[in-house]
């Protein structure tokens, strides 16, 4: 399983300086005459960074020879983004492939289908499992893992009480059936 911060070292007290001068640097450069078209070039450059990697990771699972290695490739793309995550201390999480036999988390047996399950453990031992079907397209496959990602964020932000959506009553709002609140 992957613990909270296992592959992030710890940023000591000068990458923590480095780091909020590089972002005093970008508030200069958004606040400049120059700032919208630094925004719209810094916006490009992300999403083509991003582009880059999404097309690595494709291309990694489109190689993928059989389904079992099919599973097992994208269940290694799900846990090579958990530390991105940031999982706060004591979280931990694994994809793992599943092929229909019973497995094993934490001393409990779950029946399985032929696809992808995510196990998210809170410190209190609690445990929180969803799982997917692939649909063997490579590009469908990366979306359910990000989806799955996102999830455990939301999962994650909730028992850790930093949903406003948890909020019983916020002062001044009602919410309503849908779980919207209004003035």
């Amino acid at each position: 399983m992957i613990r909270a911060n296992e592959n992030n070292v710890k940023k000591t007290d000068k990458d923590k300086r480095d780091e909020l001068g590089e972002l005093e640097d970008y508030f200069e450069m958004v606040d400049s005459s120059q700032g919208k078209e630094f925004v719209i070039k810094d916006e490009d450059r992300k999403v083509e960074e991003s582009v880059i990697v999404a097309n690595r990771e494709l291309n990694i699972l489109d190689r993928a020879q059989g389904e079992k290695e099919y599973r097992s490739r994208v269940a290694e793309l799900g846990n090579s983004k958990i530390p991105k995550l940031d999982l706060p201390e004591g979280w931990v999480g694994e994809f793992l492939p599943t092929d229909g036999t019973n497995i094993h988390i934490h001393g409990k047996s779950f029946a399985t289908k032929p696809g992808i399950v995510f196990i998210l453990k809170d410190p209190k031992e609690g445990i929180y499992i969803r799982a997917i079907s692939l649909s063997s397209h490579p590009v469908i496959d990366r979306k359910a893992i990000m989806t799955l990602l996102q999830q455990a964020e939301n999962t994650v932000d909730s028992a850790e009480g930093k949903l406003l959506s948890d909020e019983p009553n916020i002062e001044g709002f009602k919410k309503t059936k849908s779980g919207l609140y209004l003035p």
